[in-house]
C-alpha cells in the first residue's frame, strides 16, 4: 500500500510538472498566433509553479510580450520577427499595441522578466536571443525618455532615463565590446542629472552631472551651467567659482557662462570687481544695452559714496557716458533713458543744497549751474515721460511707479525754474 501511495504521489507531481510543460508549450503556439492575453495566462501559471519559475523560457517569453505591447507599430515596422528559445516568431505590434491600456508598465514588466531571465538561466540563456531584444528595449526606452524632455516633463524624463539605466545594467555583460550601446550609460546619467535638477532633485543631479563633466564622451557647457546654478542655491561659493572657471576654460565663447560669472560679480557687492568684469564683457559685446546700463549703476553707486571731489566727478561721468550708451543702443527703453536724468537729479540737488546756503557771490555761479542742468535734464525727463507713455508696458505697476518718479522730478524742476503752467500740467497728470 504504502509503495503504491508513493507511485501515486510520485504520480500526481509528475503530471503537475508536465501540466506546467504545457503550459509553456500553450504559451509558444498561443504566441505564434498573436493570442498575447492567451501566452500571458499560461506563462503566469507557468512562473509561479515550483517545477517551472525557474524555467528561463518563461520569463523569456514574458518579457518579450512585454516589451512587444511597449513598441510601437510604425508603417516600417508593423511586425517584429524575432528569436526566442529557438523558435521565430512574427509578433503583430499593433494587435500587442492594443493591450497597452491594460498593461501601463509594459517596459518594467519586461524589465523585471529580462533580470529573472538573466538570473536564472544564467548560461543557458542564448546571448544572441537576449542581446538584440534588450538592445531594442533600450532604445524604446530612450525615445520615450528623451520625448518626456523635449516636452518638459521633466519627472516623466527621470523617471525615464533611470529606466534607461536599469535595463543598461541589467544588460551589461551582454553589451560589453559595443560602444554604440555602451554610450547610452553614460547619456543616460547625465540627462537623468539635468532632469533631476528640474524636479528639485539637487542631490542626485550633482554626482551625475560631477561625474559627466570629468568624462570626455558628455562634454556640454549646459553641464557646467547646472552644476553652477545647483552650487549658487546651495552657497556653495567655492565650488561655484571653481566650476565657472573651469567651464570657462573649456567655453571661453559662452555667454551664458560670461553672464553667470558677470551676475556673481554684480550680486558680490565687489564695485571695482564688477566694473572691470562689465567692461570686459562690452569689449565683447559692445551693442548690448544692458552690459552698459550696469557699469552706470555700479559708477552711480560709487559717485554717490565718494567723499574726493576729483573722484566724485570722474565717476559721475563714467555712469553718464554708460547710461547714455545704454539709451543710445535701446532707444525705446524709458528706464534707460531716466537713468541718465535720475544721475544728473542727484547732482543737481547736492548743487541746490550748496546755492541755498551760498554767499552772495558764490551764488551767482551756482545758479547758472543749475540753470544748464535744469535745461538739460527737462529735455530728457520729458523724453522719458513719452517714452513710457507709449510703451506697451505702461499700465503695469512697475511702470507706473517710475513713471510717477520721471513726473515729480519734472514738477520740482519746473517749481525751481518757476514754469507754473508746466508745475500745473504736471500736477494734473499726478492726479492733484
Amino acid at each position: 500500500m504504502k509503495n503504491f501511495l508513493s507511485l501515486l504521489i510520485a504520480l500526481v507531481v509528475s503530471l503537475g510538472a508536465f501540466a506546467q510543460g504545457i503550459n509553456i508549450q500553450n504559451a509558444s503556439e498561443s504566441l505564434q498566433d498573436n493570442d498575447f492575453v492567451k501566452a500571458l495566462q499560461y506563462l503566469d501559471k507557468a512562473a509561479v509553479h515550483p517545477k517551472t519559475a525557474t524555467n528561463f523560457k518563461v520569463h523569456m517569453m514574458k518579457g518579450v510580450i512585454n516589451q512587444a505591447i511597449a513598441t510601437q507599430a510604425t508603417k516600417e515596422m508593423p511586425i517584429w520577427n524575432i528569436s526566442v528559445n529557438g523558435k521565430t516568431y512574427a509578433l503583430n505590434l499593433k494587435q500587442a499595441n492594443e493591450l497597452s491600456n491594460i498593461t501601463p508598465n509594459a517596459i518594467p514588466e519586461a524589465i523585471k522578466a529580462y533580470k529573472k531571465t538573466i538570473a536564472v538561466g544564467g548560461k543557458k540563456v542564448d546571448d544572441r536571443e537576449i542581446t538584440p531584444l534588450m538592445a531594442n528595449l533600450l532604445s524604446t526606452s530612450w525615445n520615450n525618455a528623451a520625448q518626456a524632455s523635449n516636452e518638459q516633463n521633466f519627472q516623466g524624463a527621470y523617471e525615464g532615463f533611470d529606466q534607461v539605466l536599469e535595463i543598461y545594467n541589467a544588460g551589461k555583460k551582454f553589451f560589453s565590446g559595443n560602444p554604440q550601446i555602451a554610450q547610452y550609460e553614460s547619456l543616460a546619467k547625465v540627462s537623468k542629472g539635468l532632469a533631476a535638477y528640474y524636479v528639485g532633485k539637487d542631490d542626485i543631479a550633482v554626482p551625475l552631472l560631477e561625474e559627466a563633466i570629468e568624462d570626455p564622451k558628455t562634454q556640454d557647457v549646459n553641464y557646467y551651467r547646472t552644476l553652477a546654478e545647483i552650487y549658487k542655491k546651495k552657497n556653495q561659493n567655492e565650488k561655484f567659482t571653481a566650476i565657472l572657471k573651469k567651464a570657462k576654460a573649456k567655453f571661453p565663447e559662452d555667454k551664458g557662462i560670461a553672464n553667470m560669472e558677470l551676475n556673481a560679480a554684480i550680486t558680490g557687492g565687489n564695485a571695482d570687481v564688477a566694473i572691470n568684469k562689465l567692461k570686459d564683457a562690452i569689449a565683447k559685446d559692445p551693442e548690448r544695452a544692458e552690459l552698459h546700463f550696469n557699469l552706470g549703476i555700479f559708477n552711480s553707486e560709487l559717485y554717490k559714496k565718494e567723499t574726493d571731489p576729483v573722484k566724485k566727478e570722474s565717476y559721475y561721468k563714467a555712469a553718464k557716458n554708460a547710461y547714455e550708451a545704454a539709451a543710445k543702443r535701446d532707444a525705446n527703453n524709458p528706464d534707460y533713458i531716466y537713468s541718465v536724468a535720475a544721475l544728473d537729479l542727484e547732482k543737481a540737488s547736492a548743487i541746490q543744497k550748496l546755492a541755498n546756503s551760498a554767499s552772495d557771490a558764490e551764488y551767482p555761479k551756482l545758479q547758472k549751474q543749475l540753470d544748464v542742468m535744469y535745461a538739460g535734464l527737462t529735455t530728457v525727463l520729458e523724453k522719458t515721460r513719452m517714452t513710457y507713455e507709449k510703451s506697451a508696458n505702461f499700465k503695469s505697476e512697475e511702470s507706473q511707479t517710475s513713471y510717477k518718479q520721471v513726473l515729480q522730478a519734472l514738477k520740482t524742476i519746473y517749481v525751481n525754474t518757476n514754469k507754473m503752467d508746466k508745475v500745473k500740467q504736471i500736477g494734473a497728470l499726478l492726479g492733484e
